[in-house]
């Protein structure tokens, strides 16, 4: 958990707080949450101020941010959410580390992956003197991505030593052109 936690903190990609609020209209059972995924154990759902009960009352996919009622709230009842959710999912960052095997190509392997959500998402739109400029942040994003995968290579160009040559012998010709080939190296 600690390279998640990492990648989180190189990224900015902590948990944020928020709130849903619908209303029940006797019928729907499911409703989306704005944002997801969702952190494991922070939601809290309230009907008409009153807390419900995990798996009693509803249930709630994380990773989608989707919460069902096993009975539809009535028509008109309050409902409120609250929870925390983050851009990616533990899920995602383990995979990146995976993939990559270095907590800052990880980390940059998830600013690439908000930079194109951002630019998909945000798009360059002015209403009404409120402005979001989505393909100015996902700039931003590749170009500190693009830093955290040079500052790995600079610091494995540095650090390595070089790599070793690995030859075989498959006749018994090979083994004297192999001696050659090494005294050739080592001269």
């Amino acid at each position: 958990m600690a390279v998640v936690d990492d990648v989180r903190s190189i990224t900015s990609d902590k948990p944020q707080y928020d709130r849903a609020l619908a209303t029940g209209d006797g019928t729907t059972i499911e409703y989306e949450l704005p944002n997801a995924p969702v952190l494991a154990g922070t939601a809290k759902v309230y009907v008409n101020g009153v807390l419900q009960t995990l798996t009693t009352n509803y249930t709630i996919d994380e990773a989608l941010g989707l919460v069902t009622f096993v009975a539809a709230p009535a028509n008109g009842a309050s409902i409120a959410i609250t929870y925390k959710h983050t851009i990616l999912s533990d899920a995602d960052i383990t995979t990146y580390s995976t993939l990559t095997g270095d907590t800052r190509y990880a980390a940059a392997m998830a600013l690439d992956t908000i930079a194109s959500s951002e630019a998909l998402i945000q798009k360059a739109i002015s209403i009404m003197g409120i402005s979001t400029n989505g393909p100015a942040t996902a700039a931003a994003l590749r170009a500190h991505a693009k830093s955290l995968r040079e500052a790995v290579t600079v610091e494995v160009t540095t650090t390595d030593a070089g790599f070793d040559i690995a030859e075989q012998v498959y006749e018994p010709f090979g083994w004297r052109d192999r001696v050659y080939r090494e005294a050739l190296r080592d001269a």
